[in-house]
């Protein structure tokens, strides 16, 4: 499938400046997990430190901490007693 290398490249790019936000200010709201698909898409288009980045910031926020993995969605602040979705995930 051929996709407009133009638009591919801006997509991720402003999802990059989303990670980069989200993390620097640290005052996001949640993610879902669903998000660590856009690895792969990092590492397609040749931009595997961003991929990885954005593994490293979602390492973070697997809860509980020792059980590795994550909720369906993933509050900044897990003591809040908000929708998690299915557990594990």
């Amino acid at each position: 499938m051929y996709l407009p290398q133009s638009e591919l490249k801006n997509t991720f790019e402003k999802y990059y400046q989303f990670i980069k936000k989200r993390k620097e200010k640290n005052d996001f709201v949640n993610f879902t997990p669903y998000e660590l698909r856009n690895i792969n898409s990092f590492i397609f288009l040749n931009q595997k430190e961003r991929g990885f980045e954005l593994l490293d910031f979602m390492l973070k926020y697997q809860f509980p901490a020792n059980w590795n993995h994550w909720a369906e969605v993933v509050w900044r602040d897990s003591s809040k007693p908000e929708f998690i979705g299915d557990m594990p995930h």
